[in-house]
């Protein structure tokens, strides 16, 4: 994607055939690994080693100077990853099975992948995430989660993007007009471009 030679690159995989295509180890850092332990879910371990590995494998490429392990990250005061002393901007999302990175060379980015998948109680959460108007448009679709995960992706990734985290709820965002939010540390989001991509099995913005 390219918008107004703002470049963002922007990779998906599916994590179960990651794993058995590439060597975990070669990739992660100590911490990393350490990390994952906590995941008591496969699938999520699985996908959380997949995306730190995405994430160091095509930082290092673009840096052509480190071996992925050497890598070093720091957060900012909202949790945001960002390399020690590089460049680049980078973001990660995974969903039961997909992993999605997003790489800008000169730009802040965000990324979110839904899988689209049935909710135990949609109603309730479609009430409490979206709009009047987007709510409207949910329902009335044959295809209620697909509709329901592509508008998530978009609130979610700016979301991402702006550093407001949960302080803002979803509802008070709305996919079908501008976001005109302005973090005083996130003005960047103002006029920011959200892209969208789906297929028969996942939705990414």
């Amino acid at each position: 994607m390219d918008i107004e030679n703002k470049t963002i690159y922007a990779y998906v995989v599916d994590s179960a055939k990651y794993i058995n295509d590439c060597s975990i180890d070669n990739y992660l850092s100590e911490s990393e690994l350490t990390r994952s332990n906590i995941y008591h879910d496969k699938q999520h371990r699985v996908d959380y080693l997949v995306a730190h590995a995405l994430k160091r494998k095509y930082l290092s490429d673009m840096l052509d100077s480190k071996q992925p392990k050497e890598l070093i990250f720091f957060k900012s005061n909202t949790g945001k990853p960002y390399l020690v002393d590089k460049p680049l901007f980078f973001n990660i999302s995974h969903s039961s099975g997909y992993v999605a990175l997003a790489i800008s060379l000169n730009n802040e980015c965000s990324i979110d992948i839904e899988k689209y998948r049935k909710l135990r109680n949609p109603e309730s959460l479609i009430d409490k995430t979206m709009t009047a108007i987007e709510k409207q448009q949910i329902t009335s679709d044959m295809n209620l989660y697909k509709a329901f995960f592509d508008k998530w992706v978009i609130k979610e990734a700016f979301v991402k993007l702006s550093g407001i985290g949960l302080s803002m709820p979803f509802k008070n965002l709305c996919t079908t007009t501008k976001f005109n939010y302005i973090n005083q540390n996130f003005g960047f989001t103002k006029g920011s471009t959200v892209c969208r991509y789906s297929n028969d099995y996942f939705s990414l913005a």
